[in-house]
């Protein structure tokens, strides 16, 4: 059943990591905007590629729901994490925390924003732009860790039973390439194997968005 909007919880979410700073914000039930800052870059260029996705996720109840729970939490300026809650405009909650003392609870928390807001895809997705626009300009070691920094956001995320997935074979081969010497053709085969598994994931998912 689709999410009352009158009771809807709107949530903003930011992580800092070393793989990257992200934002989220769950304004409407059935509509998510994603930022993702990677290291080294600014904040200008995080925002001009931000993303929209479109589709109340199968996470979004069970979210909703441990939302309605919470209550203020933490303190200071030494956090990694920051959640803001709001209903009908006015404020629910606050939460702060450090990625050392996550507890349990705000590790399923945050486990399912990552649902909802698809931050793994997002992530990866951050890293192949970036790594493919490197690429272009023939920049191959950069733009190959970039590739597999994503490869790593992603992780198995793409994978369904019924995926016949022939990428992991052309990991090898990228990973023979850069080892001989062949920078350019391990970088487009890297591009290749993520373009591949993003696009898996977007099927997986009906996901639909910029």
């Amino acid at each position: 059943m689709p999410l009352n909007e009158a009771d809807f919880i709107v949530c903003e979410f930011a992580a800092k990591q070393p793989t990257g700073k992200t934002h989220l914000r769950w304004g409407k039930p059935a509509e998510v905007f994603v930022q993702v800052q990677l290291p080294g870059r600014g904040a200008q260029t995080a925002a001009l590629r931000a993303r929209k996705w479109v589709g109340e996720s199968p996470a979004a109840e069970a979210l909703q729901k441990k939302l309605a729970l919470l209550g203020d939490q933490g303190s200071g300026t030494l956090h990694d994490f920051v959640l803001y809650l709001r209903r009908g405009g006015k404020k629910v909650a606050t939460l702060l925390w450090s990625a050392k003392d996550e507890t349990k609870t705000l590790a399923e928390l945050r486990a399912l924003l990552g649902q909802v807001g698809h931050l793994a895809f997002s992530e990866a997705l951050a890293y192949f732009d970036e790594g493919t626009q490197l690429g272009r300009s023939k920049v191959y070691g950069r733009a190959t860790q970039l590739l597999t920094g994503g490869l790593k956001a992603l992780a198995d995320g793409y994978r369904s039973p019924d995926l016949r997935d022939d990428t992991g074979s052309y990991l090898v081969l990228a990973e023979h390439l850069d080892k001989s010497g062949k920078p350019d053709q391990a970088f487009a085969t890297y591009s290749r194997v993520l373009r591949s598994r993003l696009d898996a994931y977007r099927q997986l998912h009906g996901l639909t968005g910029q």
